[in-house]
């Protein structure tokens, strides 16, 4: 009875064990999973970030061509208005159109009769002020031009220099929780390997344990048999007695060595003497 309950007793603390090395090594891949889905979502944001530069890159390519369309704008304008002051005409602008001197496509309209005796300078100093209000006017639309593409390049780097520093600062966060994720990621698998070990341990210390079950209850099945008396005798052999009993006592100690001290003790062979054996054998 004592080794039945003490085997009753193996058999249900080891499933137990072993459903709880299972649920720590389930929750441990279970870890490794989320860290893994998390250094993806840092590369996606960093792949996002690439894009996001590529695209100020962009816009800074266009704002240069910009710049050049407009200075070259600039001294064709320039060179314009200094070309008709020397001749002394008017400049061929739209803005000249409501001085009514010059159509938008440059003819000219007639211009209204007057005499000349009353305004002697009216056939020149008209088309001097329009030239010269022409003039002022595409000086100030210059102005207003290169006032606003210098803010552009301002606002453009300001969008460099944050931009910079917003990689810089992923980066570096970047590569602290990269290896921050890493170092928990080799502890986790650390962990999962100490208990697949430890796992494949138990299992093989259950193995071993069912094996010595196994072989103890097959040999106490010989013995009782081999015990049964002989109904032609009668009564049972004194030596044969003894056997069994000295046969029992080395089945107690494999089984002890087997479910206290550790499974090495299952090697001794069943048919072996036993050191309680030997040691009654030799009183």
């Amino acid at each position: 009875m004592p080794l039945t309950s003490q085997r009753k007793k193996k058999e249900k603390k080891k499933p137990v064990r072993s459903e709880t090395m299972w649920d720590t090594t389930k929750r441990a891949i279970v870890e490794n999973n989320t860290v893994t889905l998390q250094l993806a979502r840092v590369s996606q944001q960093g792949m996002q970030l690439l894009q996001e530069d590529e695209r100020l890159r962009g816009t800074q390519d266009n704002l240069c061509k910009q710049l050049g369309l407009l200075e070259n704008s600039q001294k064709v304008m320039a060179r314009h208005s200094k070309g008709h002051q020397k001749r002394g005409e008017p400049s061929l602008t739209p803005e000249l159109a409501e001085w009514g001197w010059l159509r938008v496509d440059g003819k000219p309209r007639p211009r209204p009769t007057c005499h000349t005796a009353d305004h002697p300078h009216a056939d020149g100093e008209l088309p001097r002020a329009a030239a010269g209000h022409g003039r002022g006017r595409a000086a100030a639309e210059a102005e207003r031009l290169r006032l606003l593409l210098s803010q552009q390049e301002q606002g453009l780097l300001q969008l460099q220099k944050d931009n910079q520093a917003l990689r810089r600062g992923l980066r570096k966060g970047e590569r602290s929780q990269r290896d921050q994720l890493n170092l928990q990621l080799e502890q986790q698998q650390a962990e999962v390997r100490r208990l697949q070990q430890q796992l494949a341990e138990e299992q093989k210390v259950r193995a071993s344990l069912e094996k010595a079950l196994a072989q103890a209850t097959s040999f106490l099945r010989d013995v009782m048999q081999q015990m049964q008396p002989d109904k032609e005798d009668g009564d049972f052999d004194v030596v044969f007695q003894l056997q069994c009993k000295e046969m029992l006592q080395q089945l107690l100690v494999m089984l002890s060595s087997a479910t206290v001290l550790s499974p090495r003790w299952l090697g001794v062979p069943i048919g072996g003497a036993s050191p309680v054996a030997r040691t009654r054998r030799g009183e």
